[in-house]
């Protein structure tokens, strides 16, 4: 298959589910009626529901525009990151497209959050015991999957540079 669809399949069906799943997780937080908090792996680990103004760890939060902006890079950077998903001479395409697709997926999930809700939804709470660490959602955990499988796809690429 060969076109700027075809070559860019798994990485479009990747992304599709990513957003599906992440749409899917939210809507059933903000809809279960669960009782929140709701302890996972106690104490470092519960549900719970906060609304992200801004960025990873509310970075921007307080930010004027913190929503148009963010939401215009998350954008941006989603094309690019679609465009990059084709590249021909990626070394491993398949690890190439599903890095891209989970981090341009989530990235378009938290952009849906921005539109709809003016925030980010955010539900689960990595603490200890009453301090917080982070509260994150699916959309950034599949960012930084996405992130960590480009990274890993680098050092393949090195190691086998090394040895030719």
């Amino acid at each position: 298959m060969s076109g700027f669809f075809g070559r860019r399949a798994l990485g479009f069906s990747v992304l599709f589910l990513v957003v599906v799943i992440d749409q899917i997780s939210k809507h059933f937080m903000l809809t279960s009626g669960i009782e929140l908090p709701q302890p996972l792996l106690d104490p470092i680990l519960s549900l719970t529901l906060a609304w992200n103004p801004g960025m990873s760890f509310s970075f921007l939060a307080n930010f004027t525009y913190s929503r148009e902006v963010l939401s215009i890079v998350a954008i941006l950077a989603s094309l690019v990151f679609i465009v990059w998903m084709g590249q021909k001479d990626a070394p491993r395409p398949s690890l190439h497209q599903w890095a891209l697709g989970m981090l341009t997926g989530g990235a378009i999930g938290n952009v849906i959050d921005r539109f709809m809700h003016g925030a980010v939804v955010d539900f689960f709470h990595f603490h200890w015991h009453d301090a917080t660490i982070f509260i994150f959602n699916g959309a950034d955990t599949f960012i930084s999957f996405g992130v960590a499988l480009l990274f890993f796809e680098s050092m393949l690429e090195r190691r086998a540079e090394r040895r030719s």
